[in-house]
């Protein structure tokens, strides 16, 4: 989930610094400086008090400052691409150890919206074959990555929640990862749909594979802020090829747009049987106070409803 409430989590202990000890001693081999760097890892994080001394870092990462950049290594994964963070470490206060003095605070880089970009390419044809493509960044990527190491579990995962919401098999699937170029995964598979178009009269009701939001509570039960980590965006792109039927009539463009980001979604043919739908969605991240909620929740409601909804098509 997203979206979560502010609240105190205790810290562990840092952890031994095998690896960062091993990585340092290899820049220093190559006359590059580099230093210790402690910081708070995890999906969750808290802003630091640095006015009062505590235990606030259980995880070291490695700072590599250059003339006009910085990078940053993670030294605990060996699938992840060099000086990624990901949501592990993102966007938070860290203190880099400088042994000469100087040690100071440091902000680690927040993930981009196209940081986290997951892409959806469906295309369904007459006999509702799907071939479908799925891109994974952020932190999609991340549970992905894990995954391809365990063939059952992404095996598992492939079969049970590639297409949860609508009734179908999967007939093949493989992944191509990018290896340590870019942090992106991406999941190509082949699936028989089990009757997705539904006809009535004289209008088709196709589904449109909706995102799984959480429902949060209503404004008057909520009793905390909201928080969100680093952004939510999802870009689709839906082929339905329909059988002997040309389009009459579309279903007019949905547009929400709030602070809070923006869901899209229309309907255009590209040939007389063709129609692709497209869908966009971005929630923005930070806080959410109790004064600003009402409009964060009526933000997430409204796109939670877009997307139970069916697509009506009217055919000739």
């Amino acid at each position: 989930m997203f979206g979560q409430e502010v609240t105190n989590q205790q810290k562990k202990k840092p952890e031994p610094m095998y690896r960062e000890n091993y990585l340092k001693s290899m820049l220093a081999y190559a006359g590059i400086p580099s230093y210790y760097t402690l910081i708070c890892a995890g999906g969750r994080y808290e802003d630091i008090d640095k006015s009062f001394p505590q235990q606030a870092f259980d995880h070291v990462i490695v700072t590599i400052p250059f003339e006009n950049d910085t990078v940053f290594l993670e030294c605990t994964s060996k699938n992840i691409p060099f000086g990624y963070l990901g949501t592990f470490t993102q966007n938070r206060d860290a203190l880099m150890i400088i042994p000469a003095g100087g040690s100071r605070f440091i902000h680690t880089p927040a993930l981009t919206d196209n940081d986290v970009l997951c892409t959806r390419v469906i295309r369904i044809d007459e006999s509702n074959n799907a071939e479908i493509e799925i891109t994974r960044r952020g932190e999609e990527y991340e549970e992905m990555t894990f995954l391809h190491r365990e063939t059952e579990l992404m095996d598992k995962y492939v079969k049970t929640y590639l297409l949860s919401d609508i009734s179908s098999n999967v007939y093949a699937w493989k992944l191509v990862d990018s290896g340590n170029e870019k942090p992106e995964i991406t999941l190509k598979a082949t699936v028989k749909l089990q009757n997705p178009v539904k006809k009535y009269g004289n209008n088709l009701a196709l589904p449109n594979f909706p995102y799984n939001l959480p429902a949060f509570e209503t404004s008057e039960k909520r009793t905390q802020n909201v928080r969100i980590y680093f952004p939510v965006f999802r870009q689709d792109s839906i082929y339905y090829t329909l059988q002997n039927n040309s389009i009459a009539r579309l279903p007019d463009p949905i547009v929400i747009q709030s602070k809070q980001g923006f869901y899209r979604m229309e309907c255009k043919p590209t040939n007389d049987n063709t129609v692709l739908i497209t869908k966009a969605l971005l929630i923005k991240p930070g806080i959410r106070t109790m004064d600003e909620y009402p409009d964060f929740y009526n933000f997430i409601a409204n796109i939670r409803n877009a997307e139970k909804k069916n697509i009506y098509l009217e055919i000739k």
